[in-house]
């Protein structure tokens, strides 16, 4: 059962990565790697970029739903700690990618906040 949830997991994440290559602006590599820009107030530009690093590291941590889960299954002191590196072993590489991925293809915040759909 595990298996038919990582290939769902990968089988929507390959729409939403093609979409946002084919359909979204795409940034100079100078913008994404060189310019940064702290627009959270934080006190230091550095201080920002942690912050910001959060929602990729979590991403990662699937295994918090296998330790959820552990009370349920059977022979938990096998399949527990094998799902955790199954989960952070699929979504490392994935996280990876959708990172670069929204770095490139993110476009302008500003304007999407003066737009009629912000949310979109």
């Amino acid at each position: 059962m595990e298996g038919i949830f990582a290939i769902c997991h990968i089988f929507a994440f390959v729409p939403v990565a093609v979409m946002l290559w084919v359909l979204a602006p795409t940034a100079s590599t100078e913008d994404v790697f060189v310019h940064f820009k702290n627009g959270g107030g934080w006190p230091h530009t550095s201080v920002s970029i942690l912050v910001g690093q959060l929602t990729a590291i979590f991403t990662t941590l699937g295994t918090d739903c296998v330790a959820h889960i552990a009370e349920e299954a059977e022979d938990a002191a096998r399949i527990v700690p094998h799902s955790m590196v199954y989960a952070y072993v699929l979504n490392a590489p994935l996280t990876l990618v959708m990172l670069v991925t929204l770095c490139f293809h993110m476009g302008s915040v500003e304007n999407a906040l003066q737009s009629a759909y912000p949310f979109v």
